[in-house]
């Protein structure tokens, strides 16, 4: 488990949960709660993995998640962003769920539901 509760970086915070962090793929679970960053990279790998990104406010470096293989579950609330971009991957039953965000330019690719806006 990956969390950032409650804290300012004045640059970018960038996580991989995937093997490529030297870390065993698997069913990660991720959560940045009531943070300011510069920007904001997550990348989750395979497995069945869950992320929350709640009341985060993030600068001109945006917020990009990239869930990977599995079936994951990304939710994103009460966030800001100059620009986001939130990629499901290759999962069939990939999961946004989103409400009371605030973003500037939006991608959002290979997610099988929908929720909320």
């Amino acid at each position: 488990m990956v969390q950032l509760l409650n804290s300012t970086v004045v640059g970018g915070v960038g996580v991989d949960t995937g093997a490529g962090a030297g870390l065993a793929d698997g069913n990660d679970t991720a959560a940045f709660v009531n943070d300011t960053v510069g920007s904001l990279g997550l990348s989750m790998g395979i497995g069945n993995d869950v992320a929350t990104i709640s009341s985060v406010r993030a600068g001109a470096g945006g917020i990009a998640v990239a869930m990977g293989d599995g079936d994951d579950i990304l939710t994103v609330a009460a966030s800001q962003a100059a620009a986001i971009a939130f990629d499901g991957g290759v999962g069939t039953n990939d999961r946004l769920i989103r409400g009371g965000n605030t973003f500037g330019a939006t991608a959002i690719a290979n997610w099988e539901q929908l929720i909320g806006s």
